[in-house]
């Protein structure tokens, strides 16, 4: 099996760090198709119509009117999109917005476990409409178009913040509280995933009790968070067995697990398959276009 490509943003397309099309400039008439493969940057997907579909981290999703797409670097990715489909692809590094970190992190915490978003005609309106400055200002390039991208970028999060935070917490509790430890602790998990497995280790390590970090996970995901844990292995497994052709012992020793018999009934017990079997079922072709 061959690895799953990552695809590098060139400089050379934008020199900001930065670059949007149009879905008429990918398509030109045709359908766009592309097999698994991962990006070392961000991609936001917006469609105002469209038909095909987006396999993200291993969930499959229809593409259609007034849907958003956001995928962070590392992502497993694979779709198709139909030739009618009408909209914008936006890419950027992760260096590019930095001075401006507010809602655009929030935003990318947030969605940790959310990667397709379909807004109602008002809402789509007014993130088709900052799209569409952008896309103005990148293809003009007048004097301070980098500045004026961030700004139409920060308020295209802001929308999309407010969306997130609609979906996830549709009650009027306060929740900025819960939404900041969640931060932390998805971070956290990030950080210490090959050395921490267990809920005590993580309560100690973050001074806090089990009760408090599963009522956070709780409130803010619908999950205990040894769920979460879980959750989140499972997908770093899925991602080194199908993005490398490492041997699965590597992929255990790479997770933290020292014994490779356990890592595999681990993800036997939770995925249907061994980590060799879930590979193979998802062998195909990579598809080298573009």
């Amino acid at each position: 099996m061959k690895d799953i490509p990552i695809i590098h943003k060139a400089n050379a397309k934008a020199r900001s760090n930065f670059n949007i099309r149009s879905m008429s400039e990918i398509l030109k008439g045709k359908d766009f198709k592309r097999d698994l493969h991962r990006h070392d940057f961000f991609v936001i997907f917006c469609f105002k119509k469209g038909n095909g579909f987006q396999e993200i981290d291993f969930k499959e999703y229809s593409i259609q009117k007034n849907s958003l797409f956001l995928l962070r670097p590392g992502q497993i990715h694979k779709l198709r999109i139909d030739a009618k489909s009408e909209g914008f692809l936006i890419q950027f590094g992760q260096n590019f917005f930095r001075p401006l970190k507010s809602h655009l992190y929030k935003t990318l915490r947030l969605q940790e476990n959310k990667d397709f978003y379909v807004f109602d005609n008002n809402e789509y309106d007014g993130i088709n409409y900052l799209a569409e400055c952008i896309y103005q200002e990148h293809k003009d390039k007048k004097a301070g178009y980098v500045e004026s991208i961030k700004a139409y970028f920060e308020l295209l999060f802001i929308h999309l913040f407010r969306k997130i935070s609609l979906d996830k917490f549709p009650s009027n509790q306060s929740t900025s509280y819960y939404q900041e430890k969640l931060e932390v602790l998805l971070f956290t998990i990030e950080l210490k995933l090959g050395e921490m497995k267990q809920v005590n280790e993580y309560a100690e390590y973050l001074n806090q009790t089990p009760y408090q970090l599963n009522k956070i996970t709780k409130i803010t995901l619908g999950k205990t968070f040894s769920e979460v844990i879980a959750d989140n292995i499972l997908l770093e497994a899925k991602r080194y067995t199908l993005g490398t052709s490492n041997q699965i012992k590597e992929i255990a020793y790479h997770l933290g697990y020292d014994d490779v018999s356990y890592f595999i009934r681990f993800f036997k017990k939770h995925i249907g398959h061994t980590p060799e079997e879930f590979r193979q079922l998802h062998t195909s072709k990579i598809d080298s276009r573009l």
